[in-house]
């Protein structure tokens, strides 16, 4: 007579079936996430400035309580290379207006690159992409010093509304920022900065 083997524990067989499940639903969220970026649906990368479903913009007028911010205040799509800023101070114009600072003076965001988007039409969120990596990326290492995957600042791509695109066709233009999120202000500009 030989000697058989135990049988596997239960546990082990509900261990295996929980970690397949966890596997698939992990791969599952990546391809919804793969498929929204592709499609246009999800782009971090290109934060929207006036979303066409926002409300109409609006300024601070004299009767408002609120300090205004520092600085010249400046539409977001005049703004030239070398402007610093409060990227906050964006939402207290609907993102419209930005309120310009010497680069000594403390603020988290400049200005690196500007160029003028050509379209007959609204780009879509791929054609805005690519306007980002046509005007935007390459301009980056030459005005830092590093490479945008190197550096310590976050990239962003400033593009107006539809509403704005039709009804002002001189701020058909792509703005490229680079922001400090560390929450440290700057009191310098990073042309150069090799950061």
């Amino acid at each position: 007579m030989t000697e058989s083997e135990p049988p596997e524990p239960k546990s082990h067989g509900l261990r295996n079936g929980i970690i397949i499940t966890l596997v698939v639903l992990l791969l599952a969220g990546a391809g919804v996430i793969i498929w929204l970026v592709h499609n246009g649906t999800l782009d971090w990368n290109l934060p929207l400035i006036g979303h066409p479903s926002a409300t109409t913009a609006t300024t601070p007028t004299d009767t408002d309580t609120s300090p205004a911010p520092e600085g010249d205040k400046t539409r977001v799509f005049e703004m030239q290379v070398g402007d610093c800023f409060t990227y906050a101070t964006l939402a207290t114009t609907n993102n419209q207006y930005a309120w310009v600072v010497d680069c000594s003076q403390p603020h988290d965001t400049e200005v690196f690159a500007t160029g003028a988007v050509t379209d007959a039409t609204y780009p879509s969120a791929d054609g805005w992409s690519n306007w980002g990596s046509t005007v935007c990326d390459p301009a980056f290492q030459p005005y830092v010093g590093v490479d945008w995957f190197d550096s310590e600042l976050s990239i962003f791509k400033l593009y107006p509304d539809e509403v704005t695109w039709d009804n002002e066709p001189t701020m058909r233009t792509i703005v490229c920022i680079a922001r400090d999120q560390s929450g440290v202000p700057l009191t310098m500009s990073v042309a150069n900065s090799n950061r």
